[in-house]
């Protein structure tokens, strides 16, 4: 009762049976897998409510995308990051993160090599894509100092409509909870972020009617 009460989660009275330290054993780890797979997803829809307040809060384009860029890069714990909107399969946006996490947007908007490979292979996947160590993916020379990178497409209508990356000069800094987690983000933010683009469309054929009437 001591032992308990001091902190062990269990005990064994003597003359004690293997057979019964393993098993207790494996129901301890199977206990303590549950719980961290319980804290995992509340802090996954802690992270996902978040995002999902930021996003709402915005209704500029360019100020939905670096919400979306700021916060899936905390979650994710990246060094790097961009996201990248396409339109008959060209860029037409794009906004990129460094080591500061400050947004700030490209133009034109130019892909990397980087940004192309992973955009070549989330159009033929159309899923999410995790590369633990570049060096041992195919082409390591496109990747520059990226050596973990994590992804995911914005499909909107089953039509890809970009992607959001992450990079980190570390390999190994990402597993499949990160991939998970994107993959989540990117679900919600592709609905959200057309919202934006066609709020944006409407202000500007607002703002061409308002010079027709003027004129």
């Amino acid at each position: 009762l001591q032992g308990l009460e001091a902190g062990a989660n269990d005990f064994l009275g003597k003359p004690w049976s293997k057979v019964e330290l393993q098993t207790r054993i494996r129901t301890l780890l199977r206990l303590k897998e549950a719980q961290d797979s319980l804290r995992q997803q509340h802090t996954r829809l802690e992270l996902l409510y978040d995002i999902s307040r930021a996003l709402a809060a915005q209704l500029d384009l360019d100020q939905r995308l670096s919400a979306l860029l700021t916060h899936a890069g905390h979650a994710v714990e990246a060094q790097a990051g961009s996201i990248i909107l396409l339109s008959a399969g060209k860029a037409w946006r794009k906004i990129q993160t460094g080591r500061d996490n400050q947004p700030e947007i490209v133009d034109p908007p130019t892909p990397s090599p980087v940004e192309k490979v992973v955009a070549s292979w989330l159009f033929k996947a159309q899923k999410a894509l995790l590369i633990v160590d570049t060096a041992l993916a195919e082409g390591p020379e496109h990747w520059g100092p990226a050596r973990s990178v994590i992804a995911a497409p914005l499909m909107l209508e089953r039509k890809f409509r970009g992607f959001v990356l992450f990079m980190h000069s570390r390999p190994g800094r990402f597993g499949n909870e990160h991939l998970e987690l994107l993959n989540s983000i990117a679900r919600q933010a592709a609905v959200s972020i057309e919202y934006a683009r066609l709020f944006r469309r409407a202000q500007e054929q607002r703002q061409r009617f308002a010079a027709l009437i003027s004129s």
